[in-house]
């Protein structure tokens, strides 16, 4: 890194002497961000911002460049915003302009690449630990209101990453996207949903994706059989326990119902 900067320094000083004839390009400045970006990425996105200010038009590879070090900074919400901002520079003619660049199709790239970082960066929070749930659902709303949404496979993924039990409220909302905007889910997934809310004592909710199981699809296997047995029996336990009968009987007509039989408790 220091030595790259060394160089784009005296390469500032030959533009002088040569009266602009040698001297960092586009070319040179991306290369130098790509350089930046994989050690020090506040410094690529403050560089990025001296490109524009000096009069030179960054390139798509210089936006593209920009947001790999948001993901690398793990900041969504920011990487989010770039875009969206940048989306509104093109649709207003501020940048775009020069006939070097296919725009329109880079565009397109761009906004791939920002809801693919986006996803990451949520995988990432999910995996690190229980306090991230809040910040996923925000990030998610905010890519609603940008338009940026991808469908059932990024919201599988996300499914898989909740692991915690204060990931329940993430897989939750996460379930009622794909019911509500896919006509399929994968089974795998509403079984890793049931055990999941289980884990976090939402065995109602668990019962409820269940139920849809049966209504909607796919079809419910043993697993998802054993994963509600259980969730049952564990409030059947604690009715007894409470001497709650008749929410204990109720609950046995609704295992009935679902086909269900309750283990030994």
């Amino acid at each position: 890194m220091e030595s790259a900067l060394a160089l784009f320094e005296w390469l500032k000083m030959k533009k002088k002497t040569t009266g602009g004839r040698i001297g960092p390009n586009l070319f040179i400045n991306n290369s130098l961000l790509g350089a930046m970006k994989q050690c020090r990425p506040n410094r690529a996105l403050t560089f990025l911002e001296e490109i524009e200010k000096k009069g030179m038009s960054p390139s798509p590879v210089s936006y593209l460049t920009a947001l790999v070090a948001y993901r690398r900074m793990e900041d969504g919400n920011r990487g989010l915003k770039f875009f969206t901002e940048l989306r509104d520079r093109y649709k207003k003619g501020e940048i775009g302009n020069d006939d070097d660049e296919d725009w329109e199709k880079e565009f397109v790239k761009l906004e791939k690449f920002t809801i693919r970082i986006c996803y990451q960066v949520m995988r990432r929070w999910l995996v690190k630990g229980d306090h991230s749930s809040t910040k996923v659902l925000q990030l998610l709303s905010e890519m609603d209101k940008a338009g940026l949404n991808r469908g059932r496979a990024e919201y599988e993924r996300l499914v898989w990453a909740c692991t915690l039990e204060g990931h329940h409220i993430v897989a939750k909302d996460l379930y009622k996207r794909i019911r509500e905007r896919e006509s399929e889910i994968s089974l795998s997934v509403c079984n890793h949903a049931i055990w999941l809310m289980g884990k976090a004592k939402k065995r109602w909710a668990a019962l409820e994706i269940y139920e849809d199981l049966l209504d909607k699809g796919p079809k419910p296997n043993n697993l998802s059989y054993e994963l509600v047995v259980s969730h049952f029996n564990v409030l059947l336990t604690a009715a007894s326990r409470r001497g709650i009968w008749r929410w204990g009987v109720r609950l046995l007509n609704k295992m009935e119902e679902k086909g269900l039989k309750p283990g030994s408790s």
